[in-house]
């Protein structure tokens, strides 16, 4: 008894501090709004995302679960609403809508809850009724006759309600809930309610889904101050968010698991995959949870990974961030996240417990969204000019050069700056990295390119748009709560707040594909070091007619090294790269496909004369400290693909005039036009040296 008193001491005292199976990270969130105070961020139209799920209502014992969510807006008496005395409606949920939602089968619906995004105060003076009925998974129309249309519901409620005050969701307990049990398949919802003789307020504007086609709702449109209407004029599409409360216990929810939309591959995410998820219950849980990877297009399971967490909570719900070593993305191929979380203590609700998320991985554009997916709005600051939104973003270990941003807008004419910042301030923005200038948005579709590609080291970095106006400039974003922490920041340098608001912005981040290449040139190189000079490398397909794709420019180091920056690479893509000098003869790597599909990819010309066309390379020997290399052919100074005559011509003239400087005709690059050079010219013009092209 001793020893099992002690275990459980040493138990309680490891649990709450939050435990968990391996040496992974698991964060307690605090519930505080960081974006509170201005410059707050706000949706375009007014419609801010808003979380439908949630832990327990206070003052309800039910577990409550969103059967229907959405961001859409509506004032016509989809939800009750406090500018009219008398109000009917019903709407039809699918059975996938209530599958989806985890609303457990043979459950009574102890609560019905709806969405405002704007609300008044307006109490019902009479009765507000609630009608529920089980219906087919797809939709059937009821007709437009009210009297017809719940002849086959059960009514579960009937008392006086309140329509909130404020913005919010608002869960109304049901008076005869064991009247009506949920089977399965889909689900009618009627209400009526009469305010005969109370206050009336202003239109509420209650939050929509708008999946489903017209006439899965219908109702007396905005409603009647005269009487309860037996025929429903309005048909429509825009039914209520909406939440059900079962008496079934939900000891988990997961809200959200976090992952790049679009990322690079082979650049370790040190990020990870992070899972946002509530605790409902105060007391020790055990719930495991495992992580899987699977291809979108094959179904193909590429990695899973599976821990457990031991929770102590003194709260009745406590929010937490699990997070996990970063799994397998090693091909070009989009990929589903998929969370499981399964408590160890039965649990009656588990269709919330499970969260996916898509993301992709690419040769060389970086978003947190979803690029090619629809986005929810446009956010930006009303009545606020000169205020930030940035964006972290993490290349991994990669170090990239950024090259250009996709984005959108929802305004046209609002002038904006785009910033880069470093990571150097810990999690908001430090060091600026860079500037555009003034630019001007259009509705839809807007891409910035830097002037020169942003080298951005390993680690976070941030991107930044300036409303320069009190217009909000509606940057377009996909709505996520909770939004993914130490990502979105709103303010100025000095005075970056946290943004909680829920927007995801549709940001894409274009980098460049990196040649990282080798080259050694005959006459440059001694065969120890070389004298630096500027090369360009153009990117041709290995089909006729050999086109070419992409061009770069770079210096070539003493030691041989240059790193080539392409924008219009592509992956699995087989290329010749023409590496071509001012005063050396042009020179095609190899026959052998080589194809750029990482970030950067390394080319080597000096290890071998294999690794250039037709073996079109000469050998310069080392020396005591330099072990030599192959090398390009010099003295091609007037870059006709052959060095003959006129070439030593040029050389001999200049030479004779005591030439100097950065000439062409200098081609051991010493600065001096003299007999060196032209005894290159003569060796390489008896060997019939020349350009061998595909």
């Amino acid at each position: 008894k001793t020893l099992f008193s002690f275990f459980l001491l040493l138990l309680t005292f490891s649990l709450s501090l939050s435990s968990f199976s391996q040496n992974y990270k698991l964060q307690k969130i605090g519930n505080e709004d960081l974006n509170s105070t201005f410059p707050r961020v706000e949706d375009a139209s007014g419609k801010n995302p808003v979380e439908f799920d949630g832990p327990n209502p206070p003052g309800t014992s039910a577990s409550t679960i969103t059967a229907l969510d959405g961001a859409a807006t509506s004032q016509n008496g989809r939800a009750p609403q406090s500018s009219t005395r008398y109000q009917r409606c019903y709407y039809f949920i699918s059975g996938q809508e209530m599958k989806l939602s985890g609303f457990p089968n043979g459950s009574n619906i102890s609560t019905l809850g709806f969405s405002y995004s704007a609300a008044t105060a307006g109490s019902t003076a009479d009765t507000f009724k609630v009608y529920f009925e089980n219906g087919p998974s797809l939709f059937v129309d009821k007709g437009t006759n009210w009297n017809t249309a719940i002849s086959t519901m059960t009514l579960v409620s009937q008392g006086p309600m309140t329509i909130p005050s404020a913005p919010g969701t608002v869960d109304y307990t049901l008076t005869n809930p064991g009247a009506f049990t949920y089977t399965g398949g889909g689900l009618w919802v009627a209400f009526e309610y009469q305010n005969i003789a109370g206050a009336l307020g202003t239109a509420n504007t209650a939050l929509c889904n708008t999946s489903l086609p017209a006439p899965v709702l219908r109702n007396m449109g905005t409603g009647s101050n005269t009487a309860l209407a037996a025929t429903m004029t309005q048909s429509s599409n825009f039914r209520p968010v909406t939440r059900l409360g079962t008496p079934f216990d939900d000891y988990v929810i997961l809200r959200q698991v976090y992952a790049y939309g679009e990322k690079i591959i082979g650049c370790i995410d040190t990020n990870f995959y992070a899972t946002y998820f509530t605790h409902l219950r105060s007391g020790i849980d055990t719930i495991d949870f495992k992580y899987v990877i699977k291809n979108v297009a094959s179904n193909f399971v590429k990695d899973s990974i599976e821990v457990f967490v031991v929770l102590n909570d003194i709260n009745p719900t406590t929010n937490y961030i699990l997070t996990l070593p970063f799994l397998k993305t090693d091909s070009l191929k989009s990929d589903s996240v998929i969370v499981t979380a399964t408590t160890r203590a039965p649990e009656g609700v588990t269709g919330n417990n499970k969260v996916r998320a898509q993301t992709t991985t690419t040769l060389n554009t970086i978003n947190q969204a979803v690029t090619a997916s629809a986005n929810t709005g446009g956010a930006g600051f009303t009545g606020g000019a000169g205020f930030q939104i940035a964006i972290a973003h993490n290349a991994g270990d990669c170090p990239v050069y950024l090259h250009r941003l996709n984005y959108l807008f929802g305004t046209t004419g609002q002038q904006y700056e785009i910033r880069v910042y470093a990571g150097d301030s810990g999690n908001v923005p430090g060091t600026q990295l860079y500037y555009s200038g003034v630019l001007v948005n259009s509705s839809g579709a807007n891409s910035h390119t830097l002037p020169t590609p942003l080298l951005l080291q390993p680690g976070k970095f941030f991107v930044a748009f300036r409303q320069i106006s009190t217009t909000n400039f509606s940057l377009q974003y996909q709505a996520e709560l909770p939004i993914r922490p130490l990502t979105y920041y709103t303010g100025n340098p000095g005075s970056w707040a946290a943004s909680t608001g829920g927007f995801k912005y549709n940001v894409q981040l274009v980098t460049t594909v990196n040649l990282d290449m080798t080259l050694f040139m005959q006459g440059f190189f001694n065969g120890t070091t070389m004298v630096g000079d500027t090369v360009d490398v153009n990117l041709r397909l290995q089909t006729p007619p050999y086109n070419i794709v992409d061009n770069a420019t770079a210096y070539v180091n003493s030691a041989g090294n240059a790193i080539f920056k392409f924008d219009n690479a592509s992956a699995n893509t087989c290329y010749y790269y023409e590496v071509i000098h001012r005063n050396h003869i042009r020179t095609f790597s190899h026959a052998t496909c080589e194809q750029l599909n990482f970030n950067t990819t390394s080319y080597d010309f000096t290890t071998g004369s294999s690794k250039a066309l037709g073996n079109n390379l000469v050998f310069i020997p080392g020396d005591n400290t330099g072990p030599g290399g192959w090398s390009t052919y010099t003295s091609d100074v007037n870059q006709d693909d052959v060095v003959d005559l006129t070439d030593c011509s040029d050389i001999d003239n200049d030479a004779f005039n005591f030439v100097g400087g950065y000439v062409d005709t200098d081609v051991n690059g010493d600065e001096v036009v003299d007999l060196t050079d032209l005894a290159f010219c003569d060796n390489n013009a008896a060997n019939f040296v020349s350009a061998i092209t595909p």
